[in-house]
């Protein structure tokens, strides 16, 4: 059986992340890091982050299995690829896409595990 993509990242960009903080936290009892791109965190989960930002908006990313796959397949039901597929430092692909709409939303697949060192 193949695994329904799922959002398990939110990325929220903010003029004043203090602020952002305090509300998020309040509303959901997140907490976050002290860091430039202070971690959101559920309970002892990673759930995403919040960095400072000339405009504030907030993003979800969905977990896929292919992220050029699902470039291709938004791309044909008439959204758009807002950034290309990439990959971080870590290995993990990842794009910014927006649907029909303009709403921009991202796609994610993660790093391929280490192996074991021995």
């Amino acid at each position: 059986m193949t695994a329904i993509p799922t959002v398990t990242w939110v990325q929220v960009s903010s003029t004043d992340v203090p602020a952002t903080q305090g509300f998020y936290g309040k509303l959901f009892g997140w907490t976050f890091s002290d860091s430039p791109y202070s971690e959101i965190r559920a309970g002892d989960i990673p759930i995403g982050g919040v960095a400072a930002a000339e405009e504030d908006y907030a993003m979800f990313y969905v977990e896929v299995s292919d992220v050029e796959a699902a470039c291709a397949q938004a791309t044909e039901l008439g959204g758009r690829v807002l950034v290309p597929a990439d990959k971080d430092v870590d290995g993990l692909r990842f794009a910014h896409l927006a649907d029909r709409a303009g709403n921009r939303f991202g796609v994610f697949s993660s790093a391929p595990a280490s192996p074991a060192p021995g």
